[in-house]
């Protein structure tokens, strides 16, 4: 079973993907994987930290090689464990729902903030069926035998102080120097062509560092992470992209900006590759 920590730190979900990866190239999607979880409330979709009583919304990217397919997801919530760094479990559910998932948006889980300094979300997800998650355990199970994937994502409440999600605006991401828009059609490249990305960093809270994972589930991408340190300028990171040596079906690339202190903010983008 799969296990895909979504911590708020940025140096610990950095080296977990980094480092402890077993699906082999971060930067690439092979098989269904978890990419992100982005906490809002839901009367202010900007703000990730909700006060208690907040209904607050768990949005979770997940990606494929190719169209997601159907996902069986079941999802737990309780206040976060104290202690460094500790198991993630479940001993007293505050909030669960379990829900079959087809397309590619982002999966919702709705909660209301209790009062603490911190929640916990514990997810389990099955391609295809249902997903039964055990949450003091934390284990799960398919009800079609498949290997469950378990990741975990938290929220952070305003006790800790009001934190906004990073801002990416609609025309921050560009391919090969023109914008790359989330709707209409999408640009179409030559098979195993050298190509570039790019997207403006620039505006978040003092103090704040932004780290950008990319990630693909087709061609070479240069890198997997991106960085804008709190000291510097805002500025436009590039990432060289190779499409794949064969067409076939459009290529998605996923954004995934976090501030380090608990703000996601995710897109998704579509290239077609031809002969």
């Amino acid at each position: 079973m799969k296990r895909v920590p979504l911590s708020s730190s940025v140096l610990l979900f950095g080296l977990f993907l980094a480092c402890g990866d077993p699906l082999g190239k971060g930067w690439l999607v092979e098989r269904p994987r978890v990419l992100g979880a982005r906490s809002s409330v839901a009367t202010d979709d900007a703000r990730a930290t909700p006060a208690p009583g907040e209904k607050v919304f768990v949005d979770w990217l997940v990606g494929a090689p190719g169209p997601l397919p159907r996902l069986g997801t079941s999802f737990v919530a309780c206040v976060a464990p104290e202690g460094t760094y500790p198991e993630p479990r479940c001993e007293a559910p505050i909030a669960s729902a379990s829900v079959l998932h087809e397309g590619d948006a982002p999966i919702r889980f709705e909660l209301t903030m209790p009062d603490a300094r911190e929640v916990l979300v514990l997810g389990a997800f099955c391609e295809g069926d249902a997903a039964s998650l055990e949450p003091r355990a934390f284990v799960a199970t398919c009800s079609n035998g498949a290997e469950p994937i378990l990741a975990t994502a938290s929220v952070k409440g305003s006790a800790q102080g009001t934190n906004l999600n990073p801002p990416l605006a609609e025309d921050a991401v560009r391919f090969d120097g023109a914008i790359l828009a989330k709707t209409g059609p999408a640009p179409c490249v030559a098979k195993d062509s050298p190509h570039t990305f790019a997207v403006a960093l620039g505006d978040r809270e003092p103090g704040e560092t932004l780290l950008l994972s990319h990630i693909v589930n087709g061609g070479k991408l240069g890198r997997q992470f991106s960085a804008l340190e709190p000291d510097e300028a805002p500025r436009t990171i590039t990432i060289p992209w190779t499409a794949p040596t064969t067409a076939g079906p459009t290529v998605a690339i996923w954004f995934v900006l976090r501030d380090g202190r608990g703000g996601t903010t995710f897109e998704r983008r579509e290239i077609c590759v031809r002969d």
